[in-house]
């Protein structure tokens, strides 16, 4: 089922080109992958900074229904690379999202590229077995390429989220439906309602 869903989830772009039909049938994939989740307690250690906790872990992207980062997708501006979400150090998580200039894509594939990297970091706590409370801390912007260069070394643009009251607070969060040693699926939340469902594989570093 999981090899399915992988093979799906790579024809329609992680879902910025799903058609209605593609949508369906991974909704379907995932939505029978839950029902069969090993893992108990995913929500275990979170907040604690336990080195067991079934969700520590660098986690790539693989698909989503999510329409705030489907929209990063029709910008005219840039393109959609790399996405993760990084767990190894909680309760910090922290999401990745890499975008490279749409014009870069009318050049051959051998031509210097330019990426731009942005981090949102969050502290995770546990809110049930398999909720996982969010507290956006900081976003961080900043270059990784210029024209095949390194530029890692230019320091992010940040700006740290105010502190707002606990009832906004725990407006953020994401239900965990099935998470094994290679494979993470959650549903965001926002005040109570869903905002999207996300499918991710475990990787051993960000690329």
């Amino acid at each position: 089922m999981k090899s399915s869903l992988f093979a799906l989830c790579a024809s329609c772009d992680r879902g910025f080109g799903a058609t209605t039909s593609q949508r369906s049938e991974v909704s379907s994939l995932l939505t029978s992958l839950s029902e069969l989740s090993p893992t108990v307690n995913p929500s275990y250690g979170v907040d604690d900074n336990l080195p067991d906790a079934p969700l520590r872990g660098l986690w790539r992207l693989v698909y989503t229904s999510a329409l705030d980062v489907l929209s990063l997708g029709a910008s005219p501006i840039s393109t959609v690379g790399a996405i993760y979400q990084d767990a190894r150090e909680l309760p910090t998580i922290m999401n990745v999202i890499d975008q490279q200039p749409r014009v870069q894509s009318l050049f051959p594939s051998n031509f210097p590229q330019t990426v731009l990297r942005s981090e949102v970091t969050t502290r995770a706590s546990i809110r049930t077995d398999t909720r996982v409370g969010l507290e956006f801390k900081a976003l961080g912007v900043a270059p990784v390429e210029v024209l095949g260069l390194d530029a890692k070394f230019v320091p992010p643009l940040k700006l740290n989220f105010p502190k707002l009251p606990d009832s906004f607070q725990e407006a953020g969060y994401f239900e965990i439906l099935y998470l094994d040693e290679d494979l993470l699926v959650i549903e965001q939340g926002q005040g109570g309602s869903a905002a999207g469902v996300f499918a991710a594989t475990r990787v051993d570093d960000i690329s």
